[in-house]
């Protein structure tokens, strides 16, 4: 009777350790089939960005805040100036050269202050919206990768040929990303066509704000 149990016990435990086996060799064998190559797309995320109409509304935007702020330059420098010319009216030793003399410095560090603050403010504004433009530009080239049954998108770009010299070109050419690609595969035309058409429902040139 023990013996009987112990084969029995043995012929249990060997069915399992062959079933056992059996899904393993199963599942090896069959995850690469299953899984596939991966299929991958191109995007030219510089040209997407450049080409963009929210980039090139803002960089208008940008260009006319600047232009904005050189013209309260120029009124602030033509203050001091015509303090700095009444200066000259009083004599060094006196009461009202001196309080003169203050009154320009303080207008002097007040428009250091307020030149700094301003290229601050247009440098964080810039920020926000490089990264804003971005966030929309990654979510659809998702979007886009998906409807095509994309599973990886890399970067690519033009490699431009007007550089200064052979060194900056040979930088150019290590750092490029992708050598070749199938032009079925570029999903660029797409996102962009996608990414204009969402902005011009968003209120286009309206829904850009940088001064405020």
């Amino acid at each position: 009777m023990r013996i009987g149990g112990n084969c029995a016990a043995v012929l249990v435990t060997a069915g399992i350790v062959w079933a056992v086996s059996a899904a393993v060799n199963h599942a090896q064998t069959a995850s690469p089939a299953a899984a596939g190559p991966t299929r991958v797309a191109v995007v030219d995320i510089i040209k997407v960005f450049d080409s963009f109409n929210q980039t090139k509304v803002l960089n208008t935007k940008i260009e006319a805040h600047r232009r904005g702020l050189a013209q309260q330059a120029e009124k602030k420098e033509q203050e001091i100036k015509a303090e700095q010319a009444a200066l000259e009216a009083f004599a060094e030793s006196s009461a009202e050269w001196y309080k003169r003399n203050e009154q320009v410095k303080r207008m002097m560090f007040e428009y250091k202050l307020w030149e700094e603050t301003e290229r601050q403010k247009i440098s964080d504004r810039h920020k926000m919206w490089v990264q804003r433009t971005y966030d929309m530009m990654a979510a659809e080239i998702a979007r886009v990768a998906r409807a095509h049954g994309a599973q990886l998108v890399v970067t690519t770009e033009e490699l431009k040929m007007d550089v200064p010299d052979s060194k900056a070109l040979i930088s150019l050419i290590m750092n490029r990303k992708v050598i070749y690609f199938d032009p079925a595969l570029d999903l660029s035309e797409e996102v962009l066509a996608n990414l204009n058409a969402a902005f011009e429902k968003a209120g286009g040139e309206k829904s850009v704000e940088f001064a405020n």
